[in-house]
């Protein structure tokens, strides 16, 4: 089984099964069945502390050997764009909220961090469109 967990409802990818709320996944999945999932611009749509238990519960879905993709934007990204003058107020307002507002921002730090502890290798980790940092993983 492959997993797309994404706020964008209208994104679709053949051959995943779409989630956009983590309390449909248990219904979709089961513990160690996937063997691909993405998390797209979906962990930012829960509160901060909520975040690391929501992303170990996504782990929970990954087999052994299974690779996990979490991209996100990236807090220090931003963060620097927006200090440096280099986003424009409006353009960082649509950033922020026109796929409907964020509950949370964060870095790929807290990400990998989370990934490991849940016994993901994290074998990749990159920046995408100056804002959005992607990490990979594979369950060990």
């Amino acid at each position: 089984m492959k997993l797309l967990l994404t706020r964008n409802s209208k994104e679709k990818i053949n051959g995943y099964e779409t989630i956009e709320n983590i309390n449909h996944i248990d219904a979709v999945c089961c513990d160690a069945e996937a063997i691909n999932i993405k998390v797209d611009n979906f962990l930012s749509l829960y509160n901060y502390d909520a975040v690391k238990m929501v992303l170990l519960k996504i782990c929970s879905k990954l087999r052994m050997h299974g690779e996990i993709v979490v991209t996100d934007l990236d807090f220090d990204l931003v963060a620097y764009a927006s200090g440096r003058g280099l986003i424009q107020e409006k353009d960082l307002n649509d950033l922020l909220f026109t796929e409907g507002a964020v509950s949370s921002f964060f870095g790929a730090e807290s990400i990998v961090e989370t990934l490991t502890s849940a016994g993901i290798h994290v074998t990749e980790r990159y920046i995408e469109n100056n804002r959005n940092f992607v990490v990979k993983g594979v369950r060990c």
